[in-house]
């Protein structure tokens, strides 16, 4: 009796389509090293299945193993010429640190696909890192080709001009970001050390007061102080700042203090304002 071979390919497809099911389940559980058994299962079934050996490469990115990532984006690339396994593979080589590497499979993916958007970002990154910045400027403004409100080329580029010592691209850039993304405390950071840098210590400290209040790092010394072992220092910072404030002429020294006590007791706002009078007083 002669089997179909049509039957028979068709039960193969169906046997791993099964096993790339299961080896999804185990992969979105957590389950990393069962999915991997399921993804071997089914690359044993067909060793040119392009999805086993994408999803294998992410599985031992993700788990620190770059060499065995390496091994598997590039026998997707050789199963298919997808942008994923080009990307994927010129990210671990990011993350090695092998730019050149990175570079030449980036501009390999570009070739075959001039729209797929992450490449162009990371291409910037990579020509950064190589210390070609006039090429990295070119790659992340095909980002904004693409896509003109793309929040991270936007912030490249802020970052770029802002390191290159263009400070009116920088602030250009910066702009657009804060107009957007008001909180966005890296670009107000930015912007401060910008004005500061030009000795405007006014814009500075109205750019940082912008994020002071929502500042991490400020909201942890604050909830110390909230805390039961931080009452006593806030009570004598609070005691302080009443008889600064009492004061009926402050000099300099009297307006530093009194926006430090505001920092300490909360209100960064309040803090830079008195840091604003200070600097008039100077």
């Amino acid at each position: 009796m002669k089997i179909d071979p049509g039957n028979e390919e068709a039960r193969k497809r169906q046997t791993i389509a099964i096993l790339f099911q299961k080896a999804l389940q185990e992969e979105n559980s957590g389950n990393y090293k069962k999915a991997l058994e399921y993804y071997r299962m089914t690359l044993q079934l067909d060793t040119q299945f392009f999805d086993s050996w994408l999803n294998a490469g992410a599985i031992y990115s993700k788990t620190g193993k770059p060499d065995k990532a390496k091994y598997c984006y590039q026998k997707a690339i050789a199963s298919k010429a997808d942008p994923r396994a080009y990307y994927n593979l010129a990210s671990v080589y990011f993350k090695e640190e092998k730019y050149a590497d990175a570079r030449d499979t980036l501009q390999s993916l570009i070739k075959k696909d001039p729209r797929f958007l992450p490449a162009h970002l990371l291409l910037g990154y990579t020509y950064s890192k190589l210390g070609e910045l006039d090429k990295a400027e070119i790659s992340i403004k095909n980002v904004l080709a693409m896509d003109s409100k793309n929040k991270a080329a936007l912030s490249s580029l802020a970052v770029l001009y802002y390191e290159r010592e263009n400070d009116a691209m920088a602030l250009r850039f910066i702009e657009r970001i804060l107009n957007d993304y008001p909180q966005d405390i890296m670009m107000q950071k930015l912007k401060s050390s910008i004005f500061l840098k030009k000795n405007n210590e006014k814009e500075s400290i109205h750019a940082l007061k912008k994020i002071a209040e929502n500042d991490p790092k400020l909201r942890k010394i604050y909830d110390l102080l909230e805390s039961d072992s931080g009452k006593e220092v806030k009570e004598s910072i609070q005691a302080r700042k009443k008889i600064a404030e009492s004061k009926s002429k402050k000099d300099k020294k009297d307006w530093f203090d009194l926006s430090l006590m505001h920092l300490l007791d909360g209100n960064p706002k309040t803090a830079l304002d008195y840091l604003l009078n200070a600097i008039e007083k100077n």
